[in-house]
């Protein structure tokens, strides 16, 4: 069990299948050494199994700390942090935006170090670094499936609770917004919907609403540029992928009713989650930095309901910022009367 230093139970027990040879502590996990050669790692916040290993070595294997941090390079923490145009407008600005989020990655990023040492008593010595927050929820995301995929929701709800604590640095605040955009995408990957409006559907969340759009529409009616974290664009692109066989049929599939479920299913939320942007307060919106947002909303809506009449009128009336390209798209679709 764990406890603190006035001998208080603080968390649950760590369920070890033997007792440990040798333990470390690199929080927030707990490192140990189950019989010679297999290593165990836990989190410390909830006692589950983090990664387990097991090591070729003859020799009885040890774990310790000391008191020296060694470090290590950052390159690939970088690379997944670093912003860069999903929709590129290819401007001068857009250039120069792209080398100063460059180097805000490269200046805000740091190898915490450590000081976990594996040793053996031939002499082999390797140092254990942890993953960060970001490498370590992809990995895990990587991983998911339909069967774990809710207790993972769980699971990254607890990491951006524990994120948005830490929002005081730049680092903070960048890794509070990856864990948030990560989240949303393993709840649309697993059409668990209901968690996904919450995540989608709310300004103050900071996520762009065109990546969404982006997704299940696709780039087309897209306006301004549109950013976003280079670690995750193979991942959205898989999604993408995934809803645009489901929406438009391009395969045969055994259960064909599961699967015209599932597109009803995204057209639903699709509709409820623009309906539900447009109607935001227009302030909360303007936080990203320009109206590019609501036109591309304006225009999303309007391709929907083309051929909904009633639906195509309210919605003439309540649009702001897209009336040039709303004639346009209504004189492409023949609907001459509108005008």
């Amino acid at each position: 069990m764990v406890v603190n230093f006035n001998g208080d139970v603080t968390r649950g027990t760590i369920p070890w299948n033997s007792y440990p040879t040798s333990i470390a502590i690199d929080y927030p996990y707990s490192l140990a050494v189950i019989g010679d050669n297999e290593l165990e790692v836990h989190s410390l916040h909830d006692q589950s199994v983090i990664q387990n290993f097991k090591f070729d070595s003859k020799d009885i294997i040890k774990v310790s700390t000391v008191s020296h941090i060694f470090k290590s390079s950052a390159g690939n923490l970088v690379a997944t942090f670093t912003k860069v145009p999903l929709i590129s407008e290819g401007t001068m600005e857009e250039s120069e935006l792209l080398a100063m989020e460059s180097d805000s990655s490269n200046n805000i990023i740091t190898d915490p170090g450590s000081n976990t040492l594996l040793y053996t008593v031939d002499g082999c010595i390797k140092i254990l670094h942890s993953l960060p927050t970001p490498l370590r929820l992809m990995k895990i995301y990587e991983e998911s499936d339909i069967h774990n995929c809710r207790s993972l929701v769980d699971l990254f709800s607890d990491e951006l609770k524990e994120s948005k604590s830490k929002e005081n640095t730049e680092f903070g605040k960048k890794q509070s917004e990856f864990v948030e955009i990560l989240l949303g995408l393993l709840a649309i990957r697993y059409f668990m919907f209901d968690h996904a409006f919450d995540i989608w559907v709310n300004p103050k969340t900071g996520i762009d609403p065109r990546i969404l759009i982006y997704i299940i529409s696709g780039s087309e009616h897209i306006f301004g540029s549109l950013w976003f974290f280079e670690g995750l664009i193979k991942s959205i692109n898989s999604i993408k992928e995934s809803f645009k066989i489901i929406l438009e049929n391009k395969q045969e599939r055994e259960e064909e009713e599961e699967e015209d479920k599932r597109k009803n299913d995204i057209i639903e939320f699709y509709k409820l989650f623009l309906h539900s942007w447009l109607n935001n307060n227009n302030n909360e919106i303007s936080k990203f930095g320009n109206q590019s947002i609501l036109r591309t909303i304006e225009i999303e809506l309007l391709q929907l309901y083309i051929d909904d009449p009633n639906e195509v009128l309210e919605l003439l009336f309540s649009f702001k910022h897209s009336k040039d390209d709303s004639i346009e798209i209504l004189m492409k679709n023949h609907k001459y009367f509108y005008l």
